[in-house]
């Protein structure tokens, strides 16, 4: 599992495990298109990603900022 604020090859180019975003105050919507909704608030967005395939940084953090 990898550690937070720490990119590790294996977790740029996956999302964290949907466990793992609850504890962040996020639940995954889809699997492939990477959508996530706000536990807090409810607010859903799509994180950015690269063209190599990688995610933006703190990803999971909600627009609204309820879990920063």
């Amino acid at each position: 599992m990898p550690v937070l604020g720490r990119e590790t090859q294996a977790s740029r180019h996956h999302p964290l495990p949907a466990v793992q975003l609850e504890k962040l105050g996020v639940r995954p919507l889809n699997k492939y298109d990477l959508e996530l909704e706000c536990l807090t608030c409810g607010e859903i967005w799509a994180p950015k990603s690269y063209p190599d395939g990688n995610l933006e940084h703190d990803f999971w953090k909600c627009p609204n900022r309820c879990n920063w």
